[in-house]
């Protein structure tokens, strides 16, 4: 049974031989049904999970960064402005506004936090 990850980036081959096709035709196949290669599928799929998570949390863009899967800070910041039109940081300034950000963990300086 096919059991992959999304960190299981570029391995279309061995894709390929457990849906027992050549690495060819998988690739047509795949890129006929979904539109996109297999890599810009996974590529996607982690820039997705890493979009969620900063609007999910105040984690750190390398944070973010490295969870979604990427080794590096400067190809997931050129992906992620390439795919949603913004850098991290300015896309979590436009989608979560100060009125809708999320509690900081440290408490008011009037002790009401």
């Amino acid at each position: 049974m096919w059991n992959r990850s999304l960190s299981d980036s570029g391995d279309e081959p061995a894709i390929a031989a457990d849906a027992r096709q050549s690495a060819y035709h998988y690739l047509r196949i795949f890129q006929q049904l979904t539109g996109v290669t297999p890599h810009q599928f996974v590529l996607r799929a982690r820039l997705r999970v890493a979009a969620l998570q900063l609007l999910a949390s105040d984690a750190k863009v390398m944070e973010v960064a490295l969870a979604a899967g990427f080794g590096d800070l400067s190809n997931f910041n050129a992906a992620f402005r390439r795919e949603l039109g913004a850098s991290p940081r300015a896309y979590r300034r436009m989608a979560r506004p100060a009125s809708r950000a999320l509690p900081s963990a440290t408490p008011s300086p009037s002790g009401r936090g």
